[in-house]
């Protein structure tokens, strides 16, 4: 596999995670298949690893859009841009500048959603992170959202602790 770069650089804060979230919905939750990075509208989106810009366009929830396909199944995608900057079929370098970060789709600001797909299948993009990037995990989280987070299901981490006190019993 190509080597691995975080897609924007800079001040920038994970403002939802991948996986299940809370949609605001009376507890409804949704699968999120990505990262959510929260940026400023033209920011710089880098490439995260080498290959070829094989999709790029506007759909009505992606908002513009583009994916990169590094070969062996694997797929980067970046969506709600501002604008693009590789072309479709171009061969493009991990790092190099493909577009610039917008709010545009189905979006409720500025950042970009970034996606990895492994096989077709939708993997957590920061267990790329530390192979490659230089930005510890821990200038990625926003650790107001994780507050919240554990302020809201504080029940349910003490359940899973009192049910792995017993299983070890």
């Amino acid at each position: 596999m190509s080597s691995y770069v975080f897609p924007v650089s800079g001040d920038y804060k994970i403002s939802s995670f991948f996986g299940l979230r809370n949609i605001g919905l009376a507890g409804a939750t949704t699968n999120h298949q990505g990262i959510d990075i929260a940026v400023p509208s033209g920011t710089a989106v880098l490439s995260a690893f080498s290959g070829t810009v094989s999709k790029s366009g506007f759909d009505n929830t992606r908002g513009y859009y583009m994916e990169v396909d590094s070969g062996n199944g694997l797929t980067s995608v970046y969506q709600h841009l501002s604008g693009f900057v590789a072309k479709l079929g171009q061969s493009v370098a991990a790092g190099q500048k493909i577009a610039n970060s917008g709010n545009t789709g189905l979006s409720t600001g500025s950042h970009l959603h970034f996606s990895i797909l492994q096989d077709g299948k939708a993997v957590d993009p920061l267990k790329y992170t530390g192979s490659g990037s230089t930005d510890s995990l821990g200038d990625l989280i926003d650790t107001e959202q994780l507050t919240e987070t554990i302020k809201k299901y504080w029940w349910a981490i003490a359940i899973g602790l009192v049910g792995l006190a017993l299983i070890k019993k």
